[in-house]
């Protein structure tokens, strides 16, 4: 994105409030324009998105009235037609289910989605949550082009030193993934961000924990958390946010590491409270990715917070900062009363996805879309080939919240 490039992506997000869109049900079903929304469940939201073949593969939680939240995906066609959906539960879950446990049911869900390296099929980032004692456990379900099993992992499995913890995000590498999120050694300690390197049938390559700031983690309860990770010349960019003084203060923080993870540099975000939230590689002359963010506000993606499913909307302003692969910060920009939560390539260049006055909201370089047909949140973005791009997330109805997509041309 050029200086001119970097103009009219800001005029397009400052120009939002004023365009208008066709109404929610009119481009269902068109091949230039189609919606999808899920109303099977009493909530549902994407939480990720990924092109997968002609088409793409779209994830998150579900929750019937009265039962425990679940993971499912859904693969859609290019044009938005079902190829097939499925429910995604925890052992721990189906467990506590056979055995008519009386008390709290373990709950499960899914944070992001990320390609398969062989290109056959995905990976379901997500989480296992143990209401009883109130921890976090990260799952990972990797699935074929039809939806099965291929196999299944707990961070339990292979993370016994971390009592909670959980993985929010990640990107496919040429071994097989890199994960990030957050890990602790106990619930009311203190954490650091976490990531995991695996091959692409699982296993570990290595794994480390990432402290912002100088503190024995069983001292305090301060916590660091990573939510997106990008492929860069040299290895990868994570970002998201830490602590620095307080709980519920948080600082942006974007992390430049190499192939093995030892730390290349880092970028702090100081001042008034930020948190990244998704990140973009770009081509653009002067630097090499976007991170996007939200500013002064405490904002809930919806990636694991079940027990807050009706809550659509936030509040506060939205950034987009631009660093090179070095670590550079090139340019920062505020977007007032756009939060911004996800981040994605369209065909005229890097867009964002976040919410603007209440709905749903996506922006280009050149071009906006506004609007998800009432109440809601754009949190994935994918390319839907032919020129189109795919945003996803939740739009409230009522007392429904579903899970939605739509196909921006």
């Amino acid at each position: 994105m050029s200086r001119i490039d970097r103009r009219r992506f800001l005029r397009a997000t400052a120009a939002a409030a004023g365009t208008a869109t066709a109404p929610a049900g009119a481009a269902a079903g068109a091949r230039e324009g189609w919606e999808w929304i899920d109303g099977g469940s009493r909530f549902g939201t994407v939480n990720g998105a990924v092109a997968v073949g002609n088409g793409a593969v779209l994830a998150g939680t579900v929750a019937a009235e009265g039962e425990p939240s679940a993971g499912f995906a859904v693969r859609l066609a290019a044009g938005g037609e079902v190829v097939w959906r499925s429910r995604y539960v925890s052992d721990d879950q189906r467990e506590a289910l056979e055995a008519d446990v009386l008390g709290p049911i373990p709950q499960d869900g899914i944070s992001a989605v990320l390609p398969a390296p062989d290109g056959d099929g995905a990976l379901l980032v997500g989480w296992i949550y143990h209401d009883s004692t109130a921890v976090y456990a990260g799952r990972l379900v990797r699935i074929g082009a039809d939806g099965r099993v291929r196999w299944e992992r707990s961070t339990g499995g292979f993370a016994p030193d971390l009592a909670y913890g959980y993985l929010a995000g990640g990107v496919a590498t040429e071994e097989g993934y890199l994960l990030c999120g957050m890990g602790s050694p106990g619930i009311m300690l203190g954490g650091a961000g976490w990531l995991v390197s695996l091959d692409a049938g699982g296993r570990v390559r290595w794994q480390r924990l990432y402290p912002a700031t100088d503190r024995d983690v069983e001292r305090t309860s301060l916590r660091d958390v990573f939510r997106g990770a990008v492929a860069v010349d040299g290895g990868y960019v994570v970002g998201g946010h830490y602590d620095p003084r307080e709980v519920g203060d948080p600082r942006g923080w974007l992390l430049g590491i190499d192939p093995a993870g030892g730390v290349r540099w880092e970028d702090r975000f100081d001042g008034e409270p930020t948190q990244v939230h998704a990140l973009a590689t770009s081509d653009a002359a002067g630097y090499d990715l976007l991170a996007v963010g939200t500013v002064g506000s405490e904002v809930d993606p919806g990636d694991r917070q079940f027990s807050r499913p009706h809550r659509p909307g936030v509040g506060g302003d939205g950034f987009v900062a631009a660093s090179t692969a070095g670590g550079d910060r090139v340019w920062r920009e505020r977007l007032p009363r756009t939060p911004l939560l996800a981040a994605g390539h369209g065909p005229e260049g890097v867009l964002a996805g976040g919410v603007r006055r209440g709905s749903g909201w996506v922006g280009t370089v050149g071009r906006t879309v506004v609007d998800s047909g009432g109440p809601g949140l754009v949190t994935a973005l994918a390319d839907a080939g032919s020129g189109r791009v795919l945003a996803a997330g939740r739009r409230r109805r009522a007392v429904r919240t579903d899970a939605w997509a739509r196909a921006v041309p």
